[in-house]
C-alpha cells in the first residue's frame, strides 16, 4: 500500500486486518525507516527521517606543461 503525504508531511493509514505489521516510511533524499506495529493504535506518530549525504570524489589527470597533475575534488551534496 502506498500513501502520500500532504504538503506538511501528514498522512493517515488504515491498519491491516492482520497484526503485527511493519510501517515502512521512505522519501527521496532521506533514509528509510521501518516501524514495527504490534497492535492497532489511535494516536499521532512523529517520524523523522535522516538526510542522506553523498560524497563524490573525482580524480582527474590534467596535462599541464607536459606533466600530469592529479586533481581531487570532493563534492558533498545534502539532499
Amino acid at each position: 500500500m502506498a500513501i502520500r503525504t500532504d504538503v506538511d508531511g501528514n498522512f493517515s493509514i488504515q491498519f491491516p486486518d492482520l497484526m503485527p505489521a511493519n510501517l515502512i516510511v521512505t522519501m527521496v533524499g532521506y533514509g528509510a525507516d521501518t516501524i514495527y506495529m504490534e497492535e492497532k493504535i489511535d494516536t499521532r506518530l512523529t517520524i523523522e527521517l535522516k538526510k542522506i549525504t553523498t560524497t563524490l570524489v573525482l580524480n582527474s589527470p590534467i596535462k599541464s606543461n607536459k606533466q600530469f597533475i592529479t586533481i581531487t575534488t570532493n563534492l558533498t551534496s545534502q539532499l
